[in-house]
């Protein structure tokens, strides 16, 4: 189950998929220069990571195991602020990681189809958000955001590396499909940076607070609501990604153990939750740039030199 190989066209649209909630909720209301450079950066660089076949010895997977739950722990906490009109700070991230560990529990080749399905869904929902926001965008508020601190965002779109621990083929040139996640993410901050005044003062995310203006031709008003679930249905998405990037470890741990791998992973995160464990942005981006980019890539290069010797 977990040791099937997953497609990589929908796996690039899992990740895309899973990046929308990050996206949307905590990389809209700052500088659109300096995430339209970060953004690229980092897609290109997970084009690069992802190219290749990667392979882990099993001190290698625990350490990555370790590193997968506590990230899961990490933003599902941020995701009980997908819904600021009601008290789900931690009911709401219990739910989507239950939600997420039952589908992952399933392996990745069967979590990946639900992901299938959810972009349908995603297109058409942000469509209409997008469709109505951006003939009211003003572009002087898009430039007059401040910068804000790189770190938690360099995190955030580096996540899409985690792809390395799931069996799969390299992406080669489709993942250059990957651009869509920084595509995305701009289209979502200038269409919330042109509608909220960047001195306004808001009580939760600022696409929330966008929506809430929003109007389609007359017939529709408030999107919120519908952009809570949006948001909601990223974030499942993306934990769903991580606890079957668990799995797949543990499979390699201890092979047939990968279910055990995902409820491990899943319980870690709920207890963070409960327990509000936090981690420094400084340290998430160390790690994550660690576990996502430069242990893949030695991996890749070992590989590669071994393969070199054997000719």
């Amino acid at each position: 189950m977990f040791r099937k190989e997953v497609a990589t066209r929908p796996l690039i649209l899992w990740l895309i998929c899973a990046m929308t909630a990050p996206g949307a909720q905590l990389l809209t209301g700052g500088d659109i220069r300096m995430l339209a450079w970060i953004a690229g950066g980092c897609a290109v660089v997970i084009c690069l990571v992802l190219a290749g076949d990667v392979h882990y010895g099993k001190a290698a997977s625990v350490l990555q195991l370790v590193w997968t739950g506590m990230a899961a722990g990490i933003l599902a906490q941020d995701s009980g602020a997908a819904w600021p009109m009601g008290q789900g700070r931690v009911v709401v991230p219990l739910v989507l990681i239950a939600l997420a560990a039952w589908s992952a529990g399933k392996g990745p080749a069967a979590a990946v189809r639900t992901a299938g399905i959810l972009f349908v869904l995603l297109c058409v929902g942000y469509g209409l958000i997008f469709t109505a926001g951006i003939p009211q965008i003003r572009w002087n508020w898009v430039a007059s955001y401040p910068m804000e601190d790189p770190k938690k965002m360099l995190f955030l779109l580096l996540i899409p590396g985690a792809a390395v621990c799931l069996p799969r083929k390299g992406f080669g040139k489709r993942g250059l499909w990957l651009l869509g996640i920084p595509v995305f993410c701009l289209v979502a901050s200038a269409v919330t940076g042109g509608s909220v005044h960047p001195q306004a003062e808001v009580g939760s995310f600022r696409f929330f607070e966008m929506c809430r203006s929003l109007s389609l031709f007359g017939l529709a008003e408030r999107f919120e609501a519908l952009a809570c679930a949006l948001v909601s249905v990223g974030w499942f998405s993306l934990l769903s990604f991580l606890f079957s990037c668990a799995g797949s470890l543990t499979q390699m741990i201890a092979p047939g153990k990968g279910r055990w791998g995902v409820l491990l992973a899943g319980a870690g995160a709920a207890g963070m939750v409960l327990g509000k464990i936090s981690i420094s942005d400084g340290l998430l981006c160390v790690i994550g740039g660690i576990f996502w980019v430069v242990a893949p890539i030695l991996a890749q290069g070992i590989e590669l030199g071994k393969k070199c010797r054997k000719k």
